[in-house]
């Protein structure tokens, strides 16, 4: 129709909004941003997401324990032969607290946190052992809160995990443990905080007309009904990725909610058609077994030199390429509809 169209697709990962509301004595008093860990909001068990707790919260005093390595015996870096690495001292009492443990070691307290490293995943189910009730990851360097891998085994985690950034980090570390002494820390501050997952969305589809870069104008925004609803259902990943267009027609990489075939002749997105693949489990473990649909491409056939023949072709990590009828073919209209159809 003459307008100029540009696409954004929100791809983001986690829908939730997480935060750790702190008690206490300014300036520590407040709410921060708080990144839940991959490992507990894909749960396989259902048990570790946050939104899945007594009001989508855990409150509880906060205890500071160090970097909270265990005692390991597997084969590392710094110990080739197997041998036994020595625990770190916890610093404090984490018995139906919440539990800040150091990313990294602290050169700044001798002694914690000197021997070899372990995964998140060890660091996790020691602390849930002695008895917290959720896990803080203090960010130890200036990179962003991260929605971050359990780097070892989660199999049998079921408390919530979440990550603060490095200057919240500081300040936390600092109040509840300004001096060490007998391998304990003494001095701090008392302070109960609770981690909470207010309700998040989806990323969406959202069409802005650009005919007038200097006045941009947006005309509507998408999200199929699955990813509408929160909390999710399941553990599906329902945010959109990059846009293939041809003409008015786009087809939209939906992760879990497979590929979307969405009209942009009035401006405003109107879906027209979908394909979702089966769920298949994740090869490497790390995701759940949905369809994860990443990417889309356009296939064109030789037919004849005016009318090739098109297709459009769509990967999932999970399960594989899959080669369909593109929905714009006008001597196609059956496409959409089976397409429809599949999902």
């Amino acid at each position: 129709n003459g307008r100029d169209l540009a696409l954004i697709s929100e791809a983001d990962f986690i829908p939730s909004m997480t935060t750790l509301e702190v008690d206490g004595s300014a300036p520590l008093a407040g709410t921060r941003f708080a990144c839940e860990a991959v490992f507990t909001l894909y749960d396989q068990a259902g048990k570790a997401q946050l939104y899945r707790q007594p009001d989508s919260r855990v409150r509880g005093a906060l205890a500071y324990v160090g970097r909270g390595c265990p005692v390991s015996h597997g084969m590392d870096m710094m110990h080739a032969d197997g041998a036994a690495t020595e625990a770190d001292p916890y610093l404090s009492d984490i018995t139906d607290r919440i539990a800040l443990i150091d990313r990294s070691r602290q050169p700044i307290q001798a002694g914690v946190g000197d021997g070899p490293g372990c995964s998140v995943a060890e660091r996790v189910l020691l602390a849930q052992s002695r008895g917290a009730r959720a896990v803080v990851f203090l960010q130890t360097s200036a990179t962003a809160p991260q929605a971050f891998s359990p780097d070892g085994d989660p199999a049998g985690v079921a408390i919530p995990v979440v990550m603060v950034d490095k200057a919240d980090a500081d300040a936390l570390r600092s109040a509840l443990c300004p001096s060490l002494s007998a391998g304990r820390c003494t001095g701090g501050q008392s302070m109960s905080a609770t981690i909470r997952d207010t309700r998040g969305e989806w990323g969406a589809l959202r069409v802005v007309d650009v005919t007038n870069p200097a006045e941009p104008r947006e005309l509507g925004v998408h999200r199929p009904p699955s990813a509408k609803i929160f909390p999710p259902k399941d553990l599906g990943v329902l945010s959109p990725q990059r846009a293939l267009v041809r003409g008015s027609v786009a087809v939209v990489p939906w992760n879990s909610a497979g590929a979307r075939a969405v009209d942009l002749s009035s401006g405003a997105p109107r879906e027209i058609g979908a394909y979702v693949p089966p769920d298949v489990a994740d090869p490497t473990g790390i995701l759940p077994a949905k369809a994860y649909v990443v990417s889309v491409a356009l296939l064109s056939l030789p037919r004849g030199p005016a009318s090739p023949r098109e297709y459009v072709v769509i990967s999932d990590v999970n399960s594989g390429i899959y080669v369909l009828d593109a929905p714009w073919k006008a001597a196609r209209p059956a496409a959409t509809k089976d397409a429809a159809a599949a999902h």
